[in-house]
């Protein structure tokens, strides 16, 4: 069976276990335009969409040979999964009751066929935004990260993916933790390109200071196709040398890399 049949009657399935895929929610019971969509694709990102395939429920299609899905949904997310990843959008202060009118979602597929996950991430947000440029979507569920992203926060980000740089503020859920004598921040997301998740623990930072230096470290492992490892120190600023080690996570399950700041 092909990719296009199985979409028709397995909208739902993730059907590689190297797929990508994310889920942008529609409002006004509006659906994906494809050839809108195709257009804004080529002409956004000076790319050739190839390989067609379907229609309005169920779309193919290639992009510099990675096939990209998209099954329509003619029903909101499960209200249980919203909620959840909800408490952790500290970024988005009404997401409840933004992302309650929306009536369908699309899950939108990335099928790497063996190119790693930088290049196959970069073509799934830039179809996203393709998406939200054409289609009335208030934002972006990522289930698999714990992410849940506004629709102009998506949408800034097409200038930054145009120059090459990665949007890791779109992939990775950068976790943060207060109490009354020190702050704490985790990633969570980094095992989808290879790397082990990261965590700060105790720190004297603010949590704006922590958030940033996660997101460039993450930002940097993720370009660079870097890997940290135990025993080894990073260079913060010539003077100092952060140690790294490895233990159980704290904030995120199996073992983490901290970084002794």
């Amino acid at each position: 069976m092909g990719l296009f049949s199985f979409l028709k009657t397995k909208k739902e399935k993730k059907t590689e276990s190297n797929a990508i895929f994310a889920m942008p929610m529609l409002i006004n019971n509006d659906g994906y335009h494809i050839a809108e969509l195709i257009n804004d694709i080529e002409s956004t990102w000076n790319v050739k969409v190839t390989d067609i395939d379907g229609d309005e429920e169920a779309l193919a299609f290639k992009v510099n040979g990675l096939t990209v899905a998209l099954g329509y949904i003619p029903h909101p997310i499960p209200a249980e999964d919203i909620e959840w990843a909800a408490k952790y959008a500290y970024n988005w202060n009404k997401v409840l009751e933004d992302v309650a009118q929306h009536t369908g979602h699309v899950i939108v597929t990335v099928f790497p066929d063996g190119e790693n996950a930088l290049i196959s991430y970069t073509l799934l947000s830039k179809v996203l935004c393709s998406l939200l440029s054409t289609s009335q979507i208030v934002g972006v569920y990522h289930g698999t990260q714990s992410l849940i992203i506004p629709r102009e926060r998506y949408l800034s980000s097409i200038e930054e993916l145009q120059k090459g740089k990665p949007p890791v503020q779109l992939w990775i859920y950068i976790g943060l933790r207060k109490n009354s004598r020190s702050n704490s921040a985790y990633t969570y997301g980094l095992n989808e390109f290879g790397k082990d998740e990261l965590e700060i623990l105790n720190s004297g930072l603010c949590l704006e200071e922590l958030y940033i230096f996660l997101l460039n470290i993450s930002s940097y492992l993720i370009s660079q196709n870097i890997t940290l490892k135990a025993g080894e120190t990073l260079g913060y600023t010539p003077e100092h040398k952060i140690k790294i080690s490895r233990s159980k996570g704290i904030n995120v399950d199996g073992e983490t890399l901290k970084l002794h700041l």
